[in-house]
């Protein structure tokens, strides 16, 4: 088999128990501080999913996009857009907007964000095939990424009513965020209106978050995973509602009948 490409040099510039950070030497002067962040994020997901996880994580981090979509060709074929992806147990990277200004806790965010994925194909292994809205919003609310919404209610109330509950939405069936792909943030309701699906995982893992519902119960059991996908959308958004005094109730998307009786 041929080795791949590693774009970054073979020896990282930090380690320590948990992960080992390769790059360049940019990111030089955030590195140490970086991996301490790293680790006590580690342990913050591990203590959620109630978890023991001590393989050592590979973190590339690339000052240039087209090296990190050159060195995950040689894996899969990327978005062109995109700046980050795990393969395997190695976490990977692109900070080449950031490289004036390094913004140690956005890295920090995103890293964590696919570690999460990581940790959530561990802990479903063997149980049951990957449940993408689960995931990608276990991820996003975890990684604390969208920080700014979660600071005050007031901000994520605007953004909840702009970005999923407009008068002109149609809120799509769950099914829809069964789709993944380069085309996950791509739905679009038969009219203008487009959603992205990384939204509204965001928002049912929030909305269960809220809700004090026993992740740990969850994940084990495949059933009660199907049997809350049947409801979750419309309970999400009538909590919403009713937390920001909505009285106006969106269209909603009808399932066909042919899936419904799809387990």
């Amino acid at each position: 088999m041929e080795i791949p490409k590693r774009y970054l040099p073979s020896q990282p510039i930090r380690e320590n128990e948990d992960f080992a950070i390769y790059g360049n030497d940019s990111m030089l002067p955030y590195a140490e501080t970086l991996l301490m962040l790293l680790r006590d994020e580690k342990r913050r997901i591990l203590e959620f999913f109630r978890m023991n996880f001590s393989e050592k994580i590979d973190v590339n981090l690339f000052d240039k996009q087209k090296d990190l979509i050159n060195y995950t060709k040689q894996f899969y074929n990327p978005a062109p857009y995109s700046r980050g992806n795990f393969i395997d147990k190695t976490i990977n990277f692109s900070y080449e907007q950031d490289v004036q200004n390094c913004n140690i806790y956005y890295l920090r965010s995103s890293i964590i964000h696919e570690f999460v994925h990581i940790v959530y194909r561990e802990w479903r292994k063997d149980l049951y095939e990957r449940v993408i809205w689960l995931d990608e919003g276990l991820a996003q609310n975890l990684s604390r990424e969208r920080s700014l919404l979660e600071k005050e209610d007031s901000r994520f109330e605007e953004w909840y009513k702009e970005a999923i509950v407009a008068p002109s939405k149609c809120i799509p069936d769950i099914s829809f965020l069964k789709r993944h792909g380069n085309k996950f943030g791509e739905y679009v309701d038969g009219e203008k209106n487009s959603y992205s699906g990384y939204d509204l995982s965001y928002l049912l893992v929030r909305f269960l978050l809220e809700s004090e519902v026993d992740f740990f119960e969850l994940l084990s059991n495949f059933d009660a995973i199907w049997e809350l996908e049947i409801h979750i959308m419309r309970d999400c958004i009538a909590y919403y509602n009713d937390k920001f005094h909505i009285e106006t109730s969106p269209r909603f998307e009808e399932r066909p009948a042919a899936e419904k009786a799809i387990k």
